[in-house]
């Protein structure tokens, strides 16, 4: 039979379990997110299984390196601002 404290830790633990969290590495280029990303995964391989990425929008033309809906979504600046007018859009 359960405790009432470890009734309540285990109640916790299942709503933590079905709540959706963000979690947001944000910074200026060449700051480390991808390595904390990384450290993440090898950490705490369950929750970096549960990870999506964010794919960005941006106007700039694509560097040969980049891929177009892997690195960002390359559109015209016009394309965005009517994105950013649209439900659901969040602008960062």
């Amino acid at each position: 039979m359960l405790q009432a404290g470890c009734l309540r830790d285990e109640m916790v633990r299942r709503e933590a379990m079905t709540v959706a969290r963000l979690v947001l590495l944000s910074g200026p280029s060449c700051v480390g997110k991808g390595p904390l990303a990384k450290a993440l995964g090898w950490h705490y391989p369950e929750l970096a299984a549960q990870l999506v990425p964010l794919v960005l929008h941006n106007s700039r033309a694509p560097r040969p390196v980049e891929v177009e809906r892997v690195d960002y979504h390359f559109r015209s600046r016009e394309e965005i601002e009517r994105l950013v007018s649209s439900p659901g859009f969040v602008r960062l």
